[in-house]
């Protein structure tokens, strides 16, 4: 569901201009959850309405009302405008889940999407409806949904079906970004790279980096020569912001002097390749990098793991990170540090501390550390209160309170759950 309303909204929020209008209906009527999107941009004719669910499918160029070119409500302008893989990725979860998604559109009046899901047991066979404890749902929801950035959906292993299987397999696909103003070789590398990656693209440098900051992918293949903003600054941009400096590049070039090579790497990209490149030689390089970001994590969680004796987990300066993104790190755990007797404290002001969106910081801190933004506040706040318990700093009650538990059993279970004993152990 998230998946599904976050990109038809993200569809409409593009695509509307200033002062125009999007809205969101939604109703439940004999066992049906209807949602529809609305938005008073530009709208699509006729004859691609059709098409707009098609992976990577095109809008031909089509004259305004003053005899030049037009605004796609799928695309920036109508030149080289497309669905990419958002709208496809809506109308293949609808349908998994038994529904139904239509479009209402024409140029000039706007779009409306509609999605109608069955929400009743009877619309599924049995081996389809997936169970949970009820009782642990009950006693975690909170913690647990927040551990995972609202991302939990209490499955057990009874993954029966092929589709659900696949479903879950795609989602631990690393994500990758493909820049490239070609849209043969931007298509080859994606049919490349598809079985082994959640694709995305741009076509040019300038939307790779809206797209990037957006979607904060695990991988980026750029090419060097394309308009709007080259490989070399794309790659120099999103190496200096917090937001997108973790992520590995790779630069493609036709260009084969070592000048352009070392003017790449200059830039901060972490590999380079020169065009014709052969096709498995870029899967070996992407794999080398998307597992060197995985061992950092692991290193990361085993650091965390063993308590670093004592200490508050978040330290950068014990990871091989970079310098932009160690200086993040120190914010994070400078917020959490600031904040860590108040009770309240969220994701939401964790992420407004550091000036990221919720979703950015989640994805940010995944790659470096492994773990979400809650997951990272309640390590921090457990082994804080160890390290004071050990100090004999106060009382069980006083250092649940200090790190913002104001339920004591809470504190009790959680400290247990994640050291092996209870606080008056220690």
């Amino acid at each position: 569901m998230e998946k599904i309303l976050v990109n038809l909204l993200s569809n409409a929020f593009k695509y509307t201009p200033e002062k125009g209008k999007v809205s969101v209906v939604t109703t439940l009527e004999n066992g049906r959850l209807k949602v529809s999107v609305a938005d008073s941009g530009p709208g699509i004719s006729k004859e691609n309405l059709d098409k707009i669910f098609e992976r990577f499918y095109s809008l031909p160029p089509t004259p305004s009302k003053g005899g030049g070119v037009g605004t796609s409500p799928l695309g920036g302008g109508w030149e080289g405008a497309g669905t990419g893989i958002g709208l496809s990725l809506v109308k293949e979860l609808v349908e998994l889940h038994r529904g139904q998604i239509s479009v209402e559109s024409a140029p000039g009046k706007g779009t409306v999407f509609k999605v109608s899901l069955p929400v009743g047991k009877e619309s599924f066979l049995p081996e389809e409806v997936l169970k949970f404890d009820s009782s642990q749902f009950v006693s975690s929801t909170v913690d647990a949904y927040q551990s995972n950035n609202g991302q939990t959906d209490w499955r057990t292993a009874e993954l029966k079906t092929d589709e659900l299987q696949n479903w879950q397999t795609a989602e631990l696909k690393p994500t990758l970004l493909i820049v490239e103003d070609n849209p043969d070789l931007r298509h080859f590398i994606a049919e490349t790279m598809q079985a082994e990656y959640q694709i995305i693209t741009a076509e040019n440098g300038k939307i790779g980096r809206e797209t990037a900051i957006e979607h904060t992918p695990d991988l980026i293949v750029s090419d060097v020569m394309m308009p709007e903003m080259d490989g070399f600054e794309l790659c120099e941009t999103l190496k200096k912001d917090e937001r997108t400096s973790h992520i590995p590049i790779i630069l493609l070039t036709a260009k084969a002097g070592q000048r352009h090579k070392v003017e790449g790497l200059e830039t901060g990209a972490d590999d380079y390749l020169t065009k014709p490149f052969d096709e498995q030689e870029l899967m070996v390089r992407a794999k080398n990098l998307v597992e060197q970001r995985r061992k950092l994590q692991a290193h990361f969680a085993k650091m965390t793991s063993q308590g670093n004796n004592g200490m508050v987990p978040l330290t950068p300066n014990e990871v091989a990170v970079t310098s932009t993104d160690q200086r993040f790190l120190e914010k994070v755990a400078a917020a959490i540090e600031q904040n860590l007797d108040n009770e309240f404290f969220s994701v939401e002001d964790l992420a407004s501390e550091v000036a990221f969106s919720r979703s950015q910081l989640h994805r940010k801190l995944k790659a470096l550390t492994g773990k979400s933004p809650n997951e990272l506040i309640r390590e921090f706040r457990l082994y804080r209160a160890k390290e004071l318990l050990e100090k004999g700093a106060g009382n069980v009650s006083e250092i649940a309170m200090e790190v913002g538990y104001s339920s004591l059993s809470y504190f009790t279970r959680s400290f247990k759950q994640a050291f092996g004993v209870s606080p008056s152990e220690v």
